[in-house]
Order: C-alpha cells, then sequence, then structure tokens
C-alpha cells in the first residue's frame, strides 16, 4: 500500500492460547487516505453542471447515494468505496465477522439529508454490491465506472429519519469474498436500489471535519498477522507474557523503520516501555502520514515465582501437660516462615470419642476435655492442612502419647 493511497487503521489484537490469533482490524480512512469517488450521471450534459457522465468527483466532501433531478434534470449518484486497497492478509486468515458504520453529517450538505418516504412518498432504500473491477479514483466517471454483481448484496433499510445513522451493516460476505478473491474483487459500491426518484441516502465521508463520523469498517477475522506485509498486523512480539512481582519486562515493537510516532496506553511516547505491573498495555504507531497500528499484550503474574519455603513438619509421639512450661501440648511443629493453610485437627480417645478439635496450628491440645484433664494413655490424632504455594491438602494421622 503506497501512504498516498493508504488507510487510517487501527488494528486491535485481541489474546487468544491457539495457533491462530483473533485479530480486530478497524479501518476509518482519512481525508489523505482514502479509495473512495462519486459518479454522477444526468441526463443532460449541457446545463450548468456540466459534463458530469465524464467528470471525476474523487474529492466529494461527503457520500451522495441518490436518485434524484437537478434543474429539472433526472439522474443518479452512486459511491465506490475500497477499505482494502493494499492491505495484506495472511493466507491462513478467516473473516468471522465485517461490519460497515455510516453515519450521518453533522451540517447540512448541498444535497441536506436522508429523503423521507413521509415527504417524498417513496423509500430510499440502498443497497451495497461488490465491484468486480480494478479502478482508480481518480479517473473514475459515470462513463468508465467498473462492473459490479448483486450476488451477496446488502441491503439497507429506508431511513426512519433525516439524519439517521446505519451502524454495523452486516457485510461479512463481501469482505470475505473479496479478501479471499482479491483479483476478482475490488470494493464496494453503493447505489439505490430502485431507479426512479425521488430518493437518497446522505452520509458523511472521510472528509467530514469531525473524525468520528468518517465510514468505518471493523473486521474480525482469524489468522496468523504477517509481520512483512506493507501494513503490520502486528507490532509486538507477542501478544501474551509473565513476570514475577519485582521483575521488570521491556515492550517493544517487532520492526521500528516504518514507525513515525508511538503512543502507549501508559502515556509514553518512546520506542519502547518498561513495565513492572500486571495489565493490558497497548501501542499505537503512526506509519508514514496515514496508517496508524494498535497492537496489545497482556502482562500477568507467573505462578511460582519463589523459592520453595521449607515446611518439614513433626509429629511428636509423646506430651505431658504437667505446666512445667516444657511439651505441655501436643501440636505439630513446622518453620516459622512456613504457614500451613485450610488446618484441621481431631484427637480421639481410645473408645472412638473426640477430645479434641482445632482449625488453627498454632492451638495445640493440653490433654483437656471439656475443662478436665484427661487421664494418661495413647490417644489418636487426625490432621489436614495445606503447604504455601501447594493447592494439595495433606491428611496424617497418627497416635500420641499423654504422660501424667
Amino acid at each position: 500500500m503506497s501512504f498516498q493511497a493508504s488507510l487510517y487503521v487501527l488494528v486491535v489484537l485481541f489474546f487468544s492460547f491457539e495457533i491462530l490469533a483473533q485479530n480486530t482490524l478497524v479501518i476509518q480512512p482519512s481525508p489523505t487516505c482514502a479509495k473512495e469517488a462519486m459518479v454522477w450521471r444526468l441526463d443532460t450534459q449541457q446545463g450548468p453542471f456540466g459534463t458530469t457522465n465524464d467528470n471525476n468527483y474523487s474529492s466529494i466532501t461527503f457520500w451522495p447515494v441518490m436518485n434524484w433531478t437537478w434543474n429539472g434534470s433526472p439522474g443518479e449518484r452512486y459511491m465506490l468505496f475500497d477499505f482494502l486497497d493494499g492491505i495484506v492478509f495472511p493466507e491462513d486468515v478467516m473473516i468471522t465477522s465485517a461490519r460497515l458504520s455510516l453515519f450521518a453529517p453533522d451540517e447540512p450538505t448541498s444535497d441536506q439529508f436522508h429523503s423521507l418516504e413521509v415527504n417524498t412518498g417513496k423509500p430510499s432504500i440502498g443497497v451495497i454490491q461488490g465491484i468486480t473491477e480494478a479502478w482508480d479514483a481518480n479517473t473514475l466517471t459515470w462513463n468508465n465506472q467498473p462492473g459490479t454483481t448483486s450476488e451477496e448484496e446488502v441491503v439497507l433499510a429506508a431511513p426512519s429519519t433525516e439524519q439517521e445513522d446505519y451502524l454495523d451493516i452486516d457485510i461479512t460476505t463481501l469482505i470475505q469474498r473479496q479478501v479471499q478473491q482479491p483479483g476478482e474483487r475490488h470494493g464496494l459500491l453503493m447505489r439505490m436500489r430502485e431507479t426512479d426518484f425521488y430518493r437518497k441516502l446522505i452520509f458523511a465521508g472521510s472528509r467530514a471535519d469531525d473524525p468520528a463520523l468518517r465510514p468505518m469498517l471493523v473486521i474480525d477475522y482469524n489468522g496468523t498477522a504477517a509481520h512483512n506485509a506493507t501494513l503490520p498486523l502486528d507490532l509486538l512480539y507477542t501478544e501474551y507474557h509473565q513476570i514475577c512481582p519485582g521483575e521488570s519486562y521491556t515492550i517493544l515493537p517487532i520492526d521500528n523503520s516504518l514507525i513515525t510516532s508511538y503512543n502507549w496506553s501508559t502515556g509514553e511516547t518512546t520506542p519502547s516501555i518498561t513495565v513492572q505491573d500486571t495489565g493490558a498495555y497497548s501501542l499505537i504507531a503512526t506509519l508514514g502520514d496515514c496508517i496508524q497500528v494498535m497492537d496489545t499484550i497482556m502482562i500477568s503474574w507467573r505462578n511460582n515465582c519463589f523459592e520453595p519455603v521449607s515446611c518439614d513438619v513433626f509429629y511428636p509421639n509423646i506430651f505431658s501437660p504437667n505446666q512445667d512450661g516444657v511439651n505441655d501440648e501436643f501440636r505439630l511443629f513446622y518453620p516459622s516462615d512456613c504457614v500451613l493453610s485450610n488446618y484441621r485437627m481431631e484427637v480421639y480417645n481410645r473408645w472412638g470419642q473426640q477430645v479434641f478439635l482445632s482449625e488453627h496450628p498454632a492451638q495445640g491440645w493440653r490433654g483437656e476435655f471439656k475443662g478436665k484433664s484427661v487421664p494418661g494413655g495413647v490417644y489418636i490424632y487426625q490432621v489436614l492442612y495445606q503447604l504455601p504455594g501447594s493447592s494439595e491438602r495433606i491428611q496424617h494421622s497418627g497416635q500420641v502419647t499423654l504422660v501424667r
């Protein structure tokens, strides 16, 4: 794609752990980058509008799709546009969705706004068709316009208000065909479905003062993105990276040679950024004068970042609760930096009666049951717990001798 005929593009790359990534390409032509033109036919070629059938209208400031009369002369206007001109998709691409949004002008044009059936008696129903021949926006006229096909054509319902926006028009099949058969499809043509007047749809074009009103195409696709195409569908080396607390990671583009400016989601404008926190980090890169590409990487915490804590647990087999301050209670012993979780200890006498229960590892049994001392002898215990960093709950049973 040459920068003279390129597109204003945002590429948003979503995260997938499969081989084929799920990507979204957002294309919104700017005034100097759009491939678009109007063709205009009038029955009368000697009037004040001149020889419209042979004139080129590639610099029109809005998108008129009309069957109308001009100074009493019937005529019609079509819009031709190609959002994908020069974009190279990977061979394994699979278009899953393509949605076109067209916005009404915020100010009246020379042809005003949409016409309504309540005023003209005729609904302004439009169609979008695939173009089957190559064309040049700078030399296009009514008389040399390319051929089209009604296969997969998309119908635009009549507007209900003069400034109705047409959002998320499903043109998936048309875009799929153009991507799959680039030598046979060359963009789209929009016209009125019926041939009689008075019918018109008026949309803001790529030269709208407000960039948000310019025509926008959103394409979702599966496939590996090409790094060596004129339009790099991937900017960053990876979509996903893991770090440990305290670590830093430098995010940088695959190729800086085409990038003229950087705008990171952090507010930085340097060729790379270094991060230490988790989250999504995006880069919007400007290529030349007309192309912008956005790529996103997700940073998350890595598991098992630290050396395992030594947790050698010791199970005593004897204790003497005689209040001498030595071995007065039965509990587990383990290093102070080892924190046991999901803990439970149960102690039973020889008749199977539970005499002690604790769910806190620091609470030991002092040889009592219901506030009274139990006789010396052998008791059965069961303990359950989890070690730090482990999802497994350990279960251990044994015997402990109480000495009086």
